[in-house]
């Protein structure tokens, strides 16, 4: 038996030569677009408590690098604490 190149089941009621018998002959609904899918629940409040506790790292690491008089770490350090603190103020708004 070879296939058949149907472009859509809903064309088909039933093909003689493959046997495809369409949807709506067997008393199944249109395909439909399923819904979209929801994010995760929490993954917000999750993201929220990860960039607090990273904050707070970088914050010691900061201090860290301020006392080995590392300039060009504290300047990373501030850098990666001033897009933490933009990402938690777009979290929270």
């Amino acid at each position: 038996m070879s296939r058949c190149d149907h472009k859509s089941m809903a064309e088909v009621f039933a093909c003689e030569r493959c046997g495809a018998v369409s949807r709506a002959q067997q008393g199944f609904p249109p395909f439909t677009a399923p819904p979209a899918p929801a994010a995760p629940v929490g993954r917000k409040e999750q993201r929220i408590a990860f960039l607090e506790k990273k904050r707070q790292v970088t914050i010691e690491d900061l201090k860290m690098k301020t006392e080995g008089e590392d300039w060009h770490g504290c300047a990373d350090a501030a850098m990666d604490l001033r897009d933490i603190d933009n990402e938690l103020d777009g979290l929270r708004f």
